[in-house]
């Protein structure tokens, strides 16, 4: 992996299985998100190991979709501002 800050959750802020809803949902405190499918899988890549431009490049290389690489981008920037995510 190159080098870089890794990308989490933050520590308030949990994914869940949502089984009334069927899909998942990311909990923070007063808050429940519930996220299409492409919004969870970018943030199951946010475990710590990937940096920002790895989980981009990760979602490109699933999805082959040339439009993936922004979308992603600015998701991740949402979720992060918001203080739900984290780079370390």
């Amino acid at each position: 992996m190159s080098g870089g800050s890794r990308m989490r959750l933050a520590s308030r802020a949990r994914l869940k299985r949502d089984a009334v809803r069927g899909g998942v949902v990311l909990l923070a405190p007063e808050t429940v998100v519930e996220l299409n499918a492409q919004g969870a899988e970018v943030l199951a890549l946010c475990d710590g190991t990937r940096t920002r431009e790895e989980v981009v490049l990760e979602m490109r290389r699933r999805h082959q979709d040339g439009d993936v690489e922004r979308d992603v981008q600015a998701f991740l920037t949402r979720i992060q501002q918001r203080g739900w995510l984290e780079e370390s």
